[in-house]
């Protein structure tokens, strides 16, 4: 019955596993995020960058007034909310495959990835700020206007640590790399390298689940992603930016060591603890499924389309555009971190209150509860069905639309 239910959620070490796994994938993704951004090509198209990324807005638009007419919502933060993480791209999807064919020699030089990569930092960490306020506006006993308050402090003081947290990275690798002496060649060991590449990748993880974690639980997970993804930033781009030809070779090992995390652990971990928390029967409900799949179509093509205009003054052709359009609408990585906060915050509220001694509570939190297993359930559609066909799309078209250096 429902209260094994309610048992399920709040009892046993599962709930625990669950938040622990869903808060370090974030962790992970938003670093790569970060590593990713390359500040000398990123400036010179950031105009362009700025209107590609305005697709988050239009798809959140959407999606939220489609969830406000089509499933009953009686309060616009929840479908701006569902809305905002529907909408949210992954880097989980598209940059593995991106950087695959630019390995391969694919646009290296020219066509959509410097702009698809740009878009998709900003869209990521805007979408992840703005749906963890909006959570805490659904989920939080505080006021809208107090969190409102504590948003420009969150950005701020996000930049700020993740800055500092990334001086202290670089401080740690700098410390190990010149502990050993180099070779006659000029170079250090292979062994050494390896050592300071290693180096990297643990002080990277732990100030940025230091980071996050403390944000959790001070209630300021906003800022928190923001730090993450600063501090990523910051690494990258200070490591590159004297063209040293061994720090290059350390940003890139840190990239390539995030990135075999995330395949062997984080992903799998994420995902079959999600899967706890998914119920298929509710995600493919009859009341559910047909309105979930013609938000998810309608979103995915407002994104199509938009992303498709957006690109001006960069002379690209029709298939770079098309291999762009379809490339935005990868989705998984957000969607199944933080569609179910709302459904675990609900769920122990309502088994924390007395049925029989405050019955208008519980009816309350009964609806909220109800209410988050749609939001839950739809967004999970929003997590199956992208991403694979982004997958496939960026793998199979990759090499035919783009050029190859």
């Amino acid at each position: 019955g429902i209260n094994a239910e309610f048992q399920y959620f709040t009892h046993g070490i599962l709930p625990q596993y669950r938040t622990i796994a869903s808060r370090s994938a974030l962790v992970i993704i938003i670093a790569r995020t970060g590593c990713s951004v390359n500040l000398k090509t990123f400036i010179p198209l950031l105009k362009n960058v700025l209107v590609a990324s305005s697709a988050l807005i239009v798809e959140t638009i959407v999606h939220a007034l489609m969830a406000q007419f089509h499933l009953g919502y009686d309060d616009w933060k929840w479908s701006l909310c569902q809305g905002m993480i529907g909408a949210c791209p992954t880097a989980a999807v598209v940059i593995p495959g991106v950087m695959l064919l630019q390995a391969e020699g694919y646009g290296q030089k020219d066509g959509p990835v410097p702009l698809m990569l740009g878009a998709l930092v900003v869209e990521s960490g805007v979408a992840i700020w703005a749906a963890t306020f909006l959570l805490a506006t659904i989920t939080s006993d505080k006021s809208i206007g107090f969190l409102g308050a504590m948003a420009p402090v969150q950005i701020f003081g996000g930049i700020v640590s993740g800055l500092i947290a990334g001086v202290m990275v670089h401080i740690c690798v700098w410390l190990v790399r010149n502990e050993a002496q180099r070779l006659p060649t000029g170079r250090f060991s292979f062994e050494h390298l390896n050592t300071i590449r290693r180096t990297a990748i643990a002080a990277t993880l732990v100030m940025g689940h230091g980071l996050a974690f403390l944000a959790y639980d001070i209630e300021m997970v906003g800022g928190g992603i923001i730090a993450v993804l600063s501090m990523g930033c910051f690494v990258a781009n200070y490591w590159m930016a004297g063209d040293d030809q061994e720090w290059i070779e350390i940003k890139i090992g840190l990239n390539a060591g995030l990135a075999q995390i995330w395949d062997s652990v984080s992903m799998p971990l994420l995902f079959s603890m999600a899967g706890t928390n998914i119920s298929l029967k509710r995600v493919f409900d009859g009341n559910i499924f047909p309105k979930g799949l013609l938000i998810l179509v309608c979103s995915c093509l407002s994104r199509i389309l938009f992303v498709g205009v957006s690109p001006f003054g960069l002379g690209l052709d029709m298939k770079e555009r098309i291999f762009q359009m379809v490339a935005s609408i990868g989705k998984v990585t957000v969607q199944v971190a933080l569609a179910g906060i709302p459904l675990e915050t609900y769920t122990k509220k309502l088994a924390a209150i007395d049925p029989i001694g405050d019955p208008e509570t519980f009816a309350a939190t009964s609806l909220l509860y109800d209410r988050s297993i749609m939001f839950q359930s739809i967004l999970m559609l929003f997590a199956l069905f992208p991403s694979p066909i982004v997958a496939i799309w960026v793998k199979k078209f990759g090499p035919i639309a783009l050029h190859k250096d």
